[in-house]
C-alpha cells in the first residue's frame, strides 16, 4: 500500500482490473483532482477522492489504481459520466482512507436503506 497523501495532480497512475469480470485491462492516465472528503461525506464517513482521466471502464469498481512505483493508492469506487465512450470522469478512493475505513470500527454506509414491509403495505405491494 502506498501513501495516497503524497499523491500529487498530475501524477501519471495506472490502474489493473476486470471490467464486469471480462479478463483484465491495463489503463493508463494521471490524477486531475484530489477531494479531502470534508466537503461532501454529509457526517458520513469522509472518504477521500482521487479524480483520474484514465478511460476506466463501467464494472470496473474495485480496481486498483497505482503509482508508478506500483504502490496501490486508490480503489476505483464509481465513475460519473452519461455516454458510452470515454468521457467520463472516475474517482477512486484514496488507499489511506481505505486502510483507516478497514481498520476502524465505524460502520460502513452502504447507499442501502432498509425497511419492514408489513401489513397494508405488504398487501398493497403484493408481498407476504
Amino acid at each position: 500500500m502506498g501513501d495516497s497523501d503524497k499523491s500529487k495532480i498530475g501524477d501519471k497512475v495506472f490502474v489493473i482490473g476486470a471490467p464486469s469480470g471480462l479478463g483484465r485491462s491495463l489503463l493508463v492516465g494521471y490524477i486531475s483532482e484530489k477531494y479531502n472528503g470534508e466537503d461532501h461525506a454529509n457526517g458520513l464517513f469522509p472518504l477521500e477522492l482521487l479524480q483520474t482521466d484514465a478511460a476506466i471502464n463501467k464494472g470496473s469498481s474495485g480496481s486498483l489504481m497505482f503509482n508508478m512505483k506500483r504502490e496501490v493508492i486508490g480503489v476505483v469506487s464509481f465513475i460519473l459520466g452519461y455516454s458510452k465512450g470515454f468521457q467520463a470522469l472516475t474517482f477512486t478512493a484514496t488507499s489511506n482512507s481505505v486502510q483507516r475505513l478497514l481498520e476502524g470500527n465505524q460502520g460502513i454506509w452502504t447507499g442501502v436503506d432498509i425497511y419492514v414491509v408489513s401489513g397494508l403495505l405488504a398487501k398493497i405491494l403484493n408481498l407476504p
